[in-house]
């Protein structure tokens, strides 16, 4: 299970994934791997990396059996807003600004199931950073 960031906010849990890749972004949904290209003056500079959105859909599932289907959970891929997608992105794949709104446009879930889901999340210590030490 691979993410960065785990919220449990009004709306229910959202996982996030965020990445940074300078230059024009090429890759597809179900494609195992990306490429960044950086096209300079002298030369273009490509970077491989893995594609964000299969193992964020992993987690999404992980997250959403751990609450036992009882608060909604979102998952999204957040680049910064430098980044140029040169293919068509899917709706998981927001820049910040997107996801500010996107995030406003949900609906609040009821109070009890948000502290049902703290206390499993609790429970199973996803709160604490892998390398987290209590002192």
């Amino acid at each position: 299970m691979k993410f960065d960031h785990l919220l449990v906010t009004s709306k229910g849990i959202i996982v996030l994934e965020i990445i940074d890749y300078p230059g024009e972004i090429h890759g597809s949904e179900n494609k195992k791997t990306w490429e960044s290209i950086c096209k300079n003056t002298q030369n273009n500079t490509k970077f491989v990396f893995e594609n964000p959105v299969l193992p964020l859909a992993k987690s999404h599932n992980f997250i959403q059996k751990l609450v036992d289907n009882n608060l909604p959970v979102f998952s999204y891929v957040l680049t910064l807003n430098s980044m140029q997608f040169k293919t068509d992105v899917n709706q998981k794949i927001l820049t910040f600004d997107k996801f500010k709104t996107t995030f406003e446009n949900l609906e609040d879930v009821p109070k009890n199931k948000l502290e049902k889901a703290k206390t499993l999340i609790k429970e199973k210590n996803y709160h604490k950073p892998k390398n987290y030490q209590s002192r």
